[in-house]
């Protein structure tokens, strides 16, 4: 298989803000391709600040592994050996993410299939994901949705944490005011609250109609107050930031109703398939989301929809740039290609090298 990589820097469409800061205004990818007997595997890296990666740390492994042997004389269907050789590598897990994704799309178009298809699953109705109203001014969450269920979205994921309680019970309500009663709202404090920011929101979460609380609390908090939160709250609480890998989801399997898998946190879909089975056999829900992605990365992670019990997809319509084409949307609801590999296809030239 041959490699080739090319940055792109991924813009939203507005401004986009959460409780732990960071830029998340530009945010620096890198996209790649593996080919192979003509066909050709693209895959997304998307390096996270917040978790210490970069582009240039992305890129540099990249460039180390053109003209491998192992790349040389592998085919896409050797993914023991590729996890093998990558997980003795530590971190890069943007890039292992990537490379793990183009092996996938490769399979699909070598046999003719879509990747759901090779799992075994079933996507013949559509898919509905959450749409996310990221943290600002209170005028201006209200406009974004206005714009958002004014294009049809069903499920609005809201931002808070990111300042005082006051506050976040100001935007529950003011929200709420504008958005109809069958419109449910699901919340992301992106690791904000204590534990008594949390118990001082819950009944005006429950008033407003919050179906979703996810990664609540700092750091801090201890799992018997997780625990306690658990029983308290009416609604299903979904770690995130706290769960990345199969063992985590055991660790936290008493605090929390469900897990966030995200490409990038694992390490890609070979990654993400055991974590959902680990899930399930801890009696947990599993939700499905990303970072600031293209519709690339994003179409790959659905393709685990099927198996899913809340889907958070919407970070390509986030996007003001987006270079790429994959699932097809229809206000909240998607449907995923029925073509070989992930379905997903370039809207413009690259410059791949």
């Amino acid at each position: 298989m041959r490699l080739s990589v090319a940055p792109f820097d991924l813009v939203p469409e507005f401004a986009f803000n959460i409780a732990t800061g960071g830029d998340l205004n530009t945010s620096h990818h890198v996209l790649l391709c593996l080919e192979y007997e003509g066909l050709t595997g693209m895959g997304e890296a998307v390096p996270v600040t917040m978790y210490g990666q970069s582009r240039a740390e992305t890129m540099a492994f990249l460039e180390s592994l053109r003209g491998h042997d192992w790349l040389k004389t592998a085919t896409p269907f050797d993914m023991q050996a590729f996890w093998s050789w990558m997980d003795t590598v530590p971190g890069q897990l943007p890039a292992k993410s990537a490379l793990d994704m183009a092996m996938w799309d490769l399979q699909g178009k070598v046999l003719g299939q879509p990747v759901w298809r090779l799992w075994g699953l079933e996507t013949s109705q559509p898919f509905e994901s959450a749409y996310t109203i990221g943290i600002d001014s209170l005028d201006e969450m209200q406009r974004k949705t206005e714009l958002a269920l004014g294009r049809g979205y069903t499920i609005l994921k809201l931002k808070l944490g990111g300042d005082t309680v006051a506050r976040d019970q100001a935007i529950l309500t003011s929200l709420r005011q504008c958005v109809p009663a069958d419109v449910p709202f699901w919340v992301d404090a992106n690791t904000g609250w204590t534990f008594d920011d949390f118990v001082q929101l819950l009944p005006v979460m429950m008033d407003t109609g919050v179906a979703l609380i996810e990664e609540p609390f700092v750091a801090g908090v201890g799992a018997n107050r997780r625990c306690e939160a658990k029983h308290l709250a009416p609604m299903p609480l979904v770690a995130d930031e706290s769960c990345h890998t199969a063992a985590d989801v055991v660790a936290v399997r008493e605090q929390v109703d469900g897990i966030n898998i995200k490409l990038t946190k694992c390490g890609g879909l070979s990654k993400a398939w055991p974590i959902v089975h680990t899930a399930r056999a801890c009696g947990l829900q599993v939700m499905l989301g990303g970072f600031v992605e293209t519709s690339l990365a994003v179409t790959a992670m659905a393709q685990l929809a099927p198996v899913a019990d809340f889907l958070d997809l919407d970070a390509a319509l986030l996007s003001g740039n987006d270079p790429a084409e994959g699932m097809r949307w229809a206000g909240s609801r998607f449907t995923l290609p029925d073509v070989p590999g992930l379905g997903v296809c370039l809207t413009e030239p690259l410059g791949f090298q």
